[in-house]
């Protein structure tokens, strides 16, 4: 039915089953390490609880969706790093 370019070509765009899981096992590890100080920062920006635990989840689903979609993570503008260059 599909000729073997295109189904050659479809692989190379559609992430595979294997790269999807793998990306999941990356952003949940990194959930696993970095959940409580994001959140602690969260919380020192001024939110309540509640709305630190939600906006530290949508940090997490945010660099999920962007590694799913092969996108660089843009620093905003005006945040630097402490004691950076």
């Amino acid at each position: 039915m599909f000729s073997d370019s295109l189904i050659e070509k479809l692989a190379g765009v559609l992430p595979s089953e294997q790269t999807r899981v793998s990306l999941q096992n990356d952003v949940v590890q990194l959930f696993e390490e970095m959940r409580e100080s994001v959140y602690r920062y969260v919380l020192s920006l001024g939110l309540y609880p509640p709305q630190a635990q939600e906006a530290t989840q949508e940090v997490f689903l945010r660099r999920y969706a962007a590694l799913k979609q092969d996108k660089p993570i843009q620093k905003p503008p005006g945040l630097g790093c402490a004691g950076g260059s």
